[in-house]
């Protein structure tokens, strides 16, 4: 797992979301992800740049996505990918964040919201 972390804040509700958001900025970051975990924590999450798919082939858990466009601006939300699976491509999207299955639910996200990435 990348060691590089940020917060995601969503700047529209003025709150953080993610206090533990790990960058997938290297080649080999962006190739393992989260695989080898058996779960992710709450207040933890995984963000891809350049990137508007993901697989979760693999992997030991489900998660949920937020797909963002290239200002950050919420264009997808998909809940409980479970192992095992592959999104469609999400053609406005340029990033996707990764968090717990469960957590989109508590962290009241909607289409169109500002985030932030960043310390």
């Amino acid at each position: 797992m990348s060691k590089v972390t940020a917060k995601l804040i969503n700047q529209t509700q003025n709150r953080e979301l993610v206090s533990q958001l790990h960058l997938a900025e290297s080649f080999w970051s962006r190739l393992i992800g989260l695989l080898g975990r058996t779960h992710l924590n709450i207040d933890e999450g995984m963000f891809f740049d350049r990137c508007n798919s993901i697989h979760t082939f693999g992997m030991k858990f489900s998660l949920d996505l937020i797909f963002l466009d290239k200002t950050m601006k919420v264009t997808a939300l998909k809940r409980d990918v479970a192992p095992g699976r592959m999104t469609w491509p999400v053609m406005k999207a340029k990033s996707v964040v990764e968090v717990a299955s469960g957590s989109l639910n508590k962290m009241n996200i909607q289409i169109g919201d500002q985030l932030h990435v960043g310390h």
